[in-house]
């Protein structure tokens, strides 16, 4: 069979409403048309189709608009007040809805400046007390979400057809987070010791979401605020100081933790929203809310769940609040030494957390499928009265073993303690600047080795506790060697 191709390279503009005027998007167009026999052949050829058409490079406008000031005002450097103020518009949101007024507070007062506490306190070099309150925007939700968008499909015919997209919501606005931070700052020993506390209270509201909806509207989500109410607090804890300071060593440390809380404090409707059996009120909005495992059952071989209702069969109701996924803790600590021309340091990363297991990642693996299998399952379920973590594995998808499986990713066996503590960066050094005679005005010249991700301490199963997937590449280990100068 003889095949002809002919093609043309051109330009189109395709008109778009966009904020209530007609924007034209240029696109290059590349059309490729083919004519030939009749053979089952060009099945195995992009020229098998009678027209292909290929457009792209299309564009959008985004504008955004602020006004804002600053007034600070420090009295003997001892109260700082700060006022800000400002009033921004996005084009991201609907007539109407595009601006909105933000703004903070913040004072301080510098407590050792103040005579009766140096009186009091000769130790402390530095103090102070600090407290905001403010109000912050987002916008962050692309370009045209409050329009009916359409976008383009398979060409039928020879002809591109469109397809909608989203939505027509011309209400949502700007989401909002009202900010509550005070802290407490302390320097000792001329500050060679230095301490701060903070505890911050945030709330919330007006989350832009894609609000899900039922599947027979046509459409999964539509962009909307949704009316709901987060709390976030908790307590941040920081620490520098100098161990030792002299002109050939010096030993610096340092170290930082936070301890997050998150609360969902208020969803009216919740109950008939579509997130009736995602959130609880008085609970983190990332629930663990799953059925409880009650492990595998010895005689059947299949994984089995409390069934709280006792209706026979596992839905909604069943679910029970088992936890949430926040971080309990995280922080790092640091250290930095100099001896002589060598420097090194350390730094080291560590978070208390719940996450997701090596089941949620297998429970739809099953044997045959293109995944591999951790040598955990190696201790799963085979034989009547069997004891096992693991249930048995099943070929069929209309076994009880199967179904179980599928539970099993809704459930708390979903889900292990992901805690770590890990090696995140290391560096030596040595500095040979001193080596070389002034007249070649070498400012520095040095060798160092940098080691990233060097070991994680953990008792998580399933890849890596940050990662929490064996899907893709946990952080990599990275030894690098190199030399530094400066001239």
């Amino acid at each position: 069979p003889q095949l002809d191709y002919s093609a043309k390279f051109g330009k189109s503009k395709v008109s778009t409403l966009v904020g209530g005027s007609y924007q034209y998007i240029e696109q290059n167009v590349l059309t490729i048309t083919s004519s030939g026999y009749s053979n089952d052949s060009f099945i195995n050829s992009l020229s098998a189709a009678t027209t292909i058409n290929s457009r792209g490079n299309a564009s959008s406008q985004y504008k955004y608009a602020a006004l804002y000031g600053r007034i600070n005002y420090n009295y003997d450097n001892r109260y700082i007040v700060n006022f800000s103020g400002r009033r921004d518009g996005s084009s991201r949101f609907g007539p109407n809805r595009q601006y909105s007024n933000f703004g903070a507070v913040g004072l301080a007062w510098v407590f050792t400046n103040e005579k009766f506490v140096k009186d009091a306190l000769p130790f402390l070099s530095s103090g102070k007390l600090r407290g905001s309150y403010g109000v912050t925007g987002n916008d962050q939700i692309g370009n045209y979400q409050f329009l009916d968008t359409y976008q383009t499909t398979n060409p039928y015919q020879g002809s591109a057809a469109l397809v909608p997209r989203a939505l027509f919501n011309p209400d949502f606005t700007w989401e909002k987070n009202k900010k509550t931070e005070a802290g407490l700052e302390l320097g000792f020993l001329n500050d060679r010791l230095n301490l701060s506390v903070a505890y911050y209270h945030n709330i919330s509201g007006n989350q832009l979401v894609s609000y899900k909806l039922p599947s027979q509207t046509g459409f999964v989500s539509v962009v909307k605020n949704l009316d709901a109410t987060i709390r976030n607090s908790g307590f941040e804890f920081n620490g520098q100081g100098t161990l030792i300071s002299s002109q050939k060593v010096n030993w610096k440390m340092n170290f930082s933790l936070t301890v997050p809380r998150t609360k969902l404090t208020a969803f009216p409707g919740l109950a008939e929203s579509s997130y009736a059996s995602f959130y609880v009120i008085g609970q983190s909005p990332n629930l663990i809310y799953a059925y409880r495992s009650s492990g595998v059952d010895p005689a059947t071989g299949a994984y089995a769940f409390e069934d709280v209702d006792k209706n026979g069969f596992y839905d909604n109701n069943d679910y029970q609040v088992n936890g949430n996924l926040d971080p309990k803790y995280f922080g790092g600590i640091g250290t930095s030494l100099s001896l002589g021309n060598f420097d090194l340091n350390v730094f080291l990363s560590f978070r208390k957390q719940m996450g997701s297991s090596y089941l949620a990642q297998a429970a739809f693996s099953t044997p045959g499928s293109f995944a591999n299998q951790s040598t955990i399952v190696l201790d799963r379920w085979q034989n009547t009265g069997n004891s096992s973590p693991i249930q048995r594995f099943t070929a069929s998808t209309s076994s009880d073993a199967y179904g179980a499986a599928i539970n099993s990713y809704n459930s708390v066996l979903a889900y292990t303690d992901a805690s770590f503590l890990r090696m995140k960066n290391i560096s030596l050094g040595y500095d040979l600047t001193s080596l070389f005679p002034a007249k070649l005005n070498i400012k520095k010249l040095r060798l160092f080795v940098l080691g990233e991700n060097l070991f994680t301490i953990t008792g998580y199963k399933g890849g890596d506790p940050e990662t929490q997937t064996l899907l893709t590449l946990p952080p990599l280990r990275t030894i690098t060697a190199g030399i530094q100068i400066n001239l």
